[in-house]
């Protein structure tokens, strides 16, 4: 009675390994679509801060 469990084993055992193949290649497609999006744009505070330069926290320099 072995061999016939054992061949459904083996077919259970790949089927899983095709599972999770698809599973984690549809995760990093999913997490690629995700990180993939607009720039967002800044408020007014974060680009006077960027032109401000750095240590200054967001006061002009002179």
């Amino acid at each position: 009675m072995s061999p016939p469990l054992m061949g459904l084993g083996l077919i259970l055992w790949i089927t899983g390994l095709i599972g999770i193949a698809k599973a984690v290649s549809h995760y990093r497609w999913a997490l690629r679509l995700v990180t993939r999006h607009p720039p967002r744009r800044r408020s007014g505070a974060a680009r006077t801060a960027e032109r401000a330069g750095p240590g200054t926290y967001g006061r002009p320099q002179r």
